[in-house]
């Protein structure tokens, strides 16, 4: 009899444990068949220049990832590594170590271009579902596969083309210089621009490049200023735009700069100096009357001691998004991918976040500019 009662309280106990073992497994079930892994952390890999030319941008990536990863519904662990922003050799060796390594089936990043299409196709094969955390180009677009989402940031032709509507409307600007890094990146916001400029009624005068190790531009400087533009847009990394744009005051003082959102940026400034202040540049809407945006810049500028720049807000984003569409799907990458791509105004810290059918993210934009090293709306 006494055995009997033991093996009775043994099935009840067991009963027990597997009630609440199911409970807690559909703790964050809901409409949409939510599921969330509570106990076994999961890994999302992020690649970023720490270093390198522009390690300012892994940054506040960084940072804004740290913050989103405070108040989630998963428990997930980041693994960081660095590709210099323009080290392909690294990034495809991360890429390999995050799939035959760690084990990894979600990544965000690569921020910079050259990367993000360097591992593309082995993310693809191996069924990693990836982010890139910058601007989508029409060639992102092509190469982001069923497991890319090729960009989080802006509609580089969107957002170059607002740039350029604003010139020819708002400012009467007729010819324009245009002035890019030989990269892929800024060539679509040159065309982004002239597109829509020469659509407009626009000429553009002046088209030149420059490379990363650049550091003279007075060559390229005098041929803008002898093309006869009423404007330049100057886009590369922020060290080389304050360069670009402290050496085109010194030999222009008239000449009216534009630029995209990433010179709002401490480095644009400091490289610059006081031939910042009348730059205007485009700029991706943030509602800062969201309490979420809002709680987001105080919790960011208590920690940092710092304000956050865009990519700090796409960070913490990214990371939600990630998080929301685990939840979702489990760990069916696929499943995670078409999630986030199929956002419709999203309310992200960064603004409204919508993908179109063709992946690409749709923003609203304004212009901003700069007076007494200030970064302000117009």
């Amino acid at each position: 009899m006494e055995n009997r009662n033991i093996i009775i309280s043994s099935i009840v106990i067991l009963g027990i444990l597997i009630i609440m073992i199911v409970g807690f497994s559909g703790l964050n079930r809901n409409n949409n068949l939510e599921v969330t892994v509570l106990n076994t952390p999961i890994k999302i890999g992020v690649i970023a220049p720490l270093t390198g030319a522009a390690p300012e941008l892994g940054e506040y990536i960084t940072r804004g990832l740290e913050l989103a990863n405070s108040n989630l519904r998963n428990n997930i662990a980041l693994v960081y590594e660095d590709d210099k922003c323009s080290d392909l050799a690294a990034a495809q060796t991360i890429a390999q170590k995050f799939i035959n390594i760690d084990n990894i089936k979600f990544v965000i990043g690569p921020l910079c271009a050259g990367p993000y299409q360097a591992v593309a196709g082995t993310f693809n094969q191996s069924e990693v579902s990836f982010m890139h955390t910058s601007a989508v180009t029409p060639s992102f677009i092509q190469t982001s596969g069923e497991y890319g989402i090729p960009g989080l940031a802006t509609d580089i032709h969107a957002e170059a083309g607002f740039m350029a509507e604003y010139a020819f409307d708002k400012l009467n600007v007729k010819k324009v210089g245009l002035l890019m890094w030989d990269q892929e990146w800024a060539f679509n916001h040159g065309k982004g621009f002239e597109d829509k400029f020469t659509e407009l009624g626009g000429k553009v005068v002046f088209n030149e490049k420059f490379s990363i190790t650049d550091k003279d531009f007075r060559t390229q400087i005098t041929k803008l200023k002898n093309s006869g533009a009423d404007a330049v847009y100057v886009v590369g990394l922020n060290f080389q735009n304050g360069s670009i744009v402290k050496q085109i005051r010194t030999l222009d003082k008239e000449i009216k700069i534009f630029g995209q959102f990433e010179i709002e940026d401490p480095t644009f400034l400091s490289m610059a100096g006081d031939g910042a202040n009348g730059v205007i540049y485009v700029y991706p809407k943030i509602d800062l009357t969201r309490k979420e945006t809002k709680d987001f810049i105080a919790n960011f500028e208590e920690k940092f001691k710092t304000e956050p720049n865009f990519y700090s807000f796409v960070g913490f984003d990214a990371l939600k998004l990630y998080d929301l569409a685990i939840s979702k799907c489990g760990n069916d990458t696929k499943c995670v991918t078409k999630n986030i791509l199929s956002s419709k105004n999203y309310p992200g810290v960064s603004g409204n976040i919508t993908f179109d059918e063709n992946k690409n993210i749709v923003r609203d934009f304004e212009i901003k500019t700069i007076e007494d090293r200030k970064f302000v709306k117009m």
